[in-house]
């Protein structure tokens, strides 16, 4: 799952010329997702990408407003600071889990 961030990062986030794509599928300015070392964060930005990019499945609106909820939680969390130490009562560590535990695509 972490190829399509890879790749993403391998081209270089300052030359995008894209920066708004990047950040419909990641969630986070290229500027900002370069920073991120931790490795369930990554895996998260790009189930996110994934989902969005399915050919052919649609992604469930919970999933996107508990993305979106996770993003802001990011967004206002310590980067330094592993949150999924901080246990249930971390916001972002509770919006990390109730993203991975929601239904990504809707039912045919």
């Amino acid at each position: 799952m972490a190829t399509r961030f890879r790749v993403a990062g391998a081209v270089g986030t300052e030359g995008r010329q894209d920066p708004y794509v990047f950040e419909a599928l990641y969630g986070l300015h290229p500027s900002d997702v370069k920073k991120i070392s931790h490795k369930e964060t990554i895996e998260i930005l790009n189930l996110h990408a994934n989902v969005i990019a399915h050919r052919d499945k649609t992604g469930t609106e919970e999933f996107y407003k508990r993305f979106a909820v996770f993003i802001q939680a990011l967004k206002r969390s310590d980067p330094g600071v592993n949150y999924l130490g901080g246990g249930i009562t971390d916001a972002t560590c509770a919006a990390y889990w109730s993203l991975l535990e929601c239904q990504k695509y809707e039912d045919n």
